[in-house]
C-alpha cells in the first residue's frame, strides 16, 4: 500500500472510524432533530487537539474548552445545537463546565479529556437542565451501540449533512479519517461559527496531534472569510484513537502522509463541501499575490472576501472588477494601481492600471460555476493570501432584506416611540405646571385660613369689646338717672332753706 489518500466516494461516519464510539439524542434544544451528541475514545492510547476561536467575544464553551485542548490529551467531545451559548453570563459558563462534568462522568474519563463545542444563535441561553438530561442518554447511547451520527448535530433541522471520510498509510499501515462540520449555508443564517470535527485511528503523540491540529486550522478554518474574523465558536478538534496499529508518531514531518490525509478531510469539509444542501451558494476564492507583506496580503484579502458588493456581483455573475479593486483600496494596506493586474476565473480584466475590456458574455459564464477565483497580483513584492469565501446567496439576500426590514420597522416603532415620548414630556410639563399653581393655591388657601382664623378671634374681641360697652352705657345711664335725683334733692334743699 502506498502513502497516498484516497476520499470515499461514499462518506462513512466519524462512528465508523476503529477505536471510537458516538451517540446523539433530540432533547428539545431545537425545534427538530438531533440536537446534542458525543464522540469519544474509550481506549487509552487515544489523544485528542482543537483549535479554537481567537474571537474576543468567545463562547462559554470555547473558553472552557482551551485549556484542555492546549493539553493535547482530549479523548471525548460533547456537540450541542440550538445555542451558541454566547454572551449568556455566568450561567453560560456554568452550564458548559457542568455538560463536560457530567460528560466525564458518564464516560469514565477526567474532565480535562472532554471539550464541548456549541452551535447556534448568539444569546441565546443553553437550557442547562434538558442538555444534561439529553447528554446522560447520548453518553449511554454512545456506551451501548455507539453508532450514533454527530453529523446530524452539527447539521441540524434535517439538513444536507457536510460529511467526508478516507484512508491512507502510514509506513505500510493503514488507516481512517472521517469528519463531520456545521455547513458554510447554516453558519450564514443561524450559526455564529463553523465547528469541524475529524477523527482518526492513526496512533499519534498528543503534543505532535496538537501542532498538526494547529496548522491545519491555519490552512483551512482561519481561511474562511464570509466576514471580516473568525466567529465566537470557531473549532477544529482532532481526536486519534491510536487503533490503526501505527508507531505513535511524534513530530509532523515523520507522518506526513497522514497530515495530508487529515488536510484532506479538513478542506473537504470546511472548503469543498461547505456549501452542501444549497446549491444557491457558489465557492469564490481569493488569492492576494505579489504583496509588500504577509499582512498586506491577509488584509487585502480579507477585505475582498468580505465585501459585500464583491459577493453580490459574484452572485449575479457580473464581473464588475472595479468593485475587488475597491475593496482592495479599503483594507489599509499598500496597493500600487500601477502594478496591479486582476484576474476572475482566468480573464485579466484590469493590467497594471487600467481596465481590459474583456468578453462579459464568456466571463459572466464562468462566473455561473460552482467555484469562481479572484487573483489580484499586486506585483510590489513576494507575499501572498489565499481566502475562501462565498457569492451572496438568494437566502443570504433575503436574509439581509428581512434584517433591514426589522430594522426599517425598528426604526419607524422607534420614531413612534420618541414621538410618544416627546408627548408624554409635554404631559408631564403640564403637569409640573399644575402641580406648582395647587403648591400656589394651597399656600393661597393657607394664609386666607389663617387669615379668617385672626378674623374670627378679632370679632369675638369685638363681641366682648361690645358687651363692655353696653354695660358701660348701662351703668352710665343709671349713673346720669341718679345724678339727675341728686340735683333734684339739692334743688328742693336749696328752695326750702
Amino acid at each position: 500500500m502506498t502513502d497516498e489518500f484516497t476520499i470515499d466516494q461514499k462518506p462513512a461516519s466519524l462512528a465508523d472510524v476503529p477505536g471510537f464510539k458516538a451517540g446523539v439524542v433530540s432533547c428539545k434544544l431545537t425545534e427538530s432533530g438531533n440536537d446534542l451528541g458525543v464522540l469519544y475514545c474509550p481506549g487509552d492510547n487515544g489523544s485528542g487537539s482543537a483549535a479554537l476561536s481567537r474571537n474576543a467575544v468567545a463562547a462559554a464553551s470555547t473558553r472552557v474548552s482551551s485549556p484542555r485542548a492546549a493539553a493535547g490529551g482530549v479523548r471525548a467531545i460533547v456537540v450541542n445545537a440550538g445555542s451558541a451559548n454566547c454572551c449568556t453570563g455566568e450561567e453560560g459558563y456554568r452550564a458548559a463546565r457542568e455538560l463536560v462534568a457530567a460528560a466525564a462522568s458518564e464516560l469514565d474519563v477526567t474532565q480535562d479529556r472532554v471539550v464541548i463545542a456549541s452551535t447556534g444563535p448568539i444569546g441565546k441561553a443553553l437550557d442547562l437542565e434538558a442538555a444534561l438530561g439529553g447528554l446522560a442518554k447520548a453518553c449511554t447511547q454512545a456506551k451501548d451501540k455507539g453508532n450514533g451520527a454527530l453529523a446530524s448535530v452539527l447539521t441540524p433541522y434535517g439538513l444536507e449533512k457536510c460529511v467526508a471520510s478516507g484512508a491512507g498509510s502510514i509506513e505500510g499501515v493503514a488507516f481512517r479519517v472521517a469528519g463531520a462540520a456545521t455547513p458554510a449555508s447554516l453558519v450564514a443564517e443561524d450559526a455564529p461559527s463553523r465547528v469541524v470535527v475529524i477523527a482518526t485511528d492513526a496512533a499519534i503523540k498528543p503534543a505532535c496531534l496538537r501542532e498538526i491540529t494547529q496548522s491545519i486550522a491555519a490552512e483551512t478554518l482561519t481561511k474562511w472569510a464570509m466576514d471580516e474574523g473568525p466567529g465566537t465558536n470557531d473549532m477544529l478538534c482532532i481526536l486519534a484513537s491510536g487503533e490503526a496499529g501505527n508507531d505513535p508518531v511524534e513530530i509532523p514531518l515523520a507522518a506526513e502522509s497522514l497530515r495530508r490525509g487529515l488536510l484532506r478531510i479538513a478542506t473537504e469539509l470546511v472548503i469543498d463541501r461547505a456549501f452542501v444542501g444549497d446549491r444557491s451558494m457558489r465557492l469564490v476564492e481569493v488569492a492576494v499575490t505579489g504583496a509588500s507583506s504577509d499582512e498586506d496580503a491577509l488584509a487585502i484579502a480579507r477585505a475582498i472576501a468580505a465585501s459585500v458588493p464583491v459577493r453580490i456581483s459574484m452572485h449575479i455573475a457580473a464581473p464588475r472588477w472595479g468593485l475587488i479593486l475597491a475593496a482592495a483600496g479599503k483594507a489599509r494596506a499598500r496597493v500600487v494601481e500601477s502594478r496591479a493586474t486582476l484576474r476572475i476565473s482566468g480573464e485579466t480584466v484590469f493590467d497594471r492600471g487600467k481596465g481590459i475590456q474583456a468578453t462579459t458574455e464568456a466571463l459572466a459564464e464562468k462566473l455561473r460555476e460552482p467555484r469562481v477565483q479572484i487573483a489580484l497580483d499586486l506585483g510590489i513584492g513576494e507575499s501572498s493570501a489565499t481566502l475562501w469565501t462565498s457569492a451572496l446567496s438568494d437566502g443570504e439576500k433575503h436574509r439581509v432584506q428581512r434584517y433591514e426590514d426589522r430594522l426599517e420597522a425598528e426604526s419607524v416603532r422607534r420614531k413612534s416611540l420618541d414621538k410618544r415620548i416627546e408627548e408624554l414630556e409635554a404631559v408631564a410639563k403640564e403637569v409640573e405646571d399644575l402641580r406648582a399653581k395647587v403648591e400656589m393655591s394651597e399656600k393661597s388657601i393657607e394664609q386666607a385660613e389663617k387669615m379668617q382664623k385672626e378674623r374670627e378671634e378679632l370679632e369675638e374681641k369685638l363681641a366682648a369689646a361690645e358687651k363692655v360697652k353696653t354695660a358701660a352705657m348701662k351703668e352710665t345711664k343709671s349713673l346720669r338717672v341718679q345724678l339727675e335725683i341728686a340735683e333734684g334733692k339739692i334743688k328742693k334743699l336749696h328752695s326750702g332753706g
